[in-house]
């Protein structure tokens, strides 16, 4: 399954994109996809990502998801639009 990700200050966020179902193509995928599943890590502490701490950061997590979505959004539909 995919994965995207983005870094906010200290923050990592770490999201899974749906998986591909069968017989839908590559460009309807792309074009009905958004990050699906998150982690949240704390990368000053926990450089290795072990600990997902999304559960104990809802607001940061919901923030960081929000943007994410939207750089997912406008990089895909340009690179649709190609």
């Amino acid at each position: 399954m995919p994965q995207i990700s983005m870094r906010r200050g200290n923050y990592t966020l770490v999201a899974w994109l749906p998986a591909r179902e069968k017989g839908v193509s590559l460009d309807q995928w792309l074009a009905t996809s958004d990050p699906d599943r998150v982690e949240l890590y704390d990368v000053s502490v926990d450089p290795a990502q072990s600990n997902d701490i999304a559960s104990d950061h809802p607001e940061i997590v919901r923030s960081m998801k929000q943007e994410m979505t939207s750089l997912w959004r406008e990089m895909r539909d340009e690179g649709l639009a190609k």
